[in-house]
């Protein structure tokens, strides 16, 4: 699944047991937004089909 903020591509990470988003460019991760320790629950009547990140790190 990919993830994209401002049109930038997004990769998840992990590290240290914590969950992280940084942008990959030449395979190596430019920068980290950290994210809450809290996994992300979603409640739907069908399967997911995208998840959007606004620019303050919230999920969709």
């Amino acid at each position: 699944m990919g993830l994209a903020i401002k049109g930038k591509k997004v990769i998840g990470l992990a590290l240290n047991g914590k969950k992280l988003l940084g942008e990959a460019k030449n395979g190596k991760v430019i920068w980290r937004l950290n994210i809450p320790s809290t996994p992300w629950k979603f409640t739907a009547d069908s399967g997911v089909n995208s998840v959007a990140v606004d620019s303050s790190g919230n999920v969709y």
